[in-house]
């Protein structure tokens, strides 16, 4: 899976700098899930898992690059993964929204 560099020194919990004065802010632990009451009809759910809008999918390069969808627009961000692998990816796809992909 070809998805970019790992960066081993964003693993900890600590600030760290890029570049001269911009700073990651510092990770907050995992909070698990988000959920609320919810009542739909005559259905009660006690715990119903909360979308807090953070939506972000990656995908192997040899994937995209298939697609034909054409250049990636460039980026400084780096992701954690539920394995607490890091990956700096080759770049993001914008707008998506008309996209649909069948699983």
């Amino acid at each position: 899976m070809e998805i970019g560099g790992v960066v081993s020194a964003l693993t900890r919990n600590e600030e760290f700098t890029i570049g001269t004065s911009q700073a990651l802010s510092k990770k907050f632990r995992d909070p698990e899930i988000f959920s609320i009451p919810c009542i739909i009809g005559e259905c009660t759910f006690v715990d119903a898992m909360l979308d807090l809008g953070a939506s972000i999918n990656v995908m192997p390069a040899s994937i995209y690059k298939s697609l034909n969808f054409g250049d990636l627009e460039s980026t400084g961000m780096t992701i954690q993964l539920a394995n607490t692998s890091i990956l700096q990816p080759l770049g993001v796809l914008k707008d998506v929204n008309e996209l649909i992909f069948l699983a």
